[in-house]
C-alpha cells in the first residue's frame, strides 16, 4: 500500500544534461575553414550551410534518432539541458534550431561560455569545474536564486 496522502513526497525532478560538441554534434571539418565545426567558433557556426549543419548534427538518421531519445526522456519526466563551453547564443541556439532540437530544450536550459549565469559563477573555457563544483551544479545553484 502506498504512504497517506499527508505523508506521500513530491515526485523527484530529473534533469539530464549534454554537452553539445561531440556529444549534441559529431563535429566535422568543414574545408574552406580547415577546421572542425565546434560551438566556440562562431565564425564557422554563423557560415555553414543547412547542408553542413545537419552532417554536423550525424545526419537525418541520428538526428531522428536523438529527437526520439530526447523525447522519451522528456514524456518520462526529464528537464533537458545543455550545459557547454561553445557559445550559446551565437552558435548552440542557431543551430538547434536549424536541426528541430530547440524544441527538447528551452533556451533558459542552455548555457555557453556567454551565459551570465556561468559567468558570474566563474565558469570558464578550460575550466569545467569551479571551486570543487561539477557544471551540473552550478546550473542547480543558478536554477535557485530563481
Amino acid at each position: 500500500m502506498g504512504l497517506p496522502l499527508q505523508h506521500a513526497r513530491p515526485p523527484a525532478k530529473r534533469g539530464v544534461f549534454f554537452d553539445f560538441d561531440s556529444t549534441m554534434t559529431t563535429p566535422i571539418k568543414i574545408p574552406r575553414f580547415h577546421r572542425h565545426a565546434v560551438a566556440d567558433t562562431p565564425e564557422i557556426f554563423g557560415a555553414m550551410t543547412p547542408q553542413e549543419i545537419l552532417a554536423n548534427f550525424g545526419g537525418r538518421q541520428r538526428l531522428q534518432r536523438m529527437g526520439e531519445v530526447l523525447k522519451a526522456l522528456a514524456d518520462a519526466g526529464c528537464e533537458l539541458f545543455i550545459v557547454s563551453i561553445g557559445f550559446r547564443d551565437s552558435c548552440i541556439l542557431p543551430h538547434l534550431n536549424a536541426v528541430g532540437l530547440s524544441r527538447h530544450f528551452p533556451a533558459e536550459n542552455v548555457f555557453g561560455q556567454d551565459s551570465r549565469a556561468l559567468q558570474d559563477r566563474g565558469f570558464s573555457k578550460g575550466r569545467r569545474r569551479h571551486h570543487g563544483r561539477s557544471q551540473a551544479a552550478v546550473v542547480r545553484s543558478r536554477r535557485a536564486l530563481h
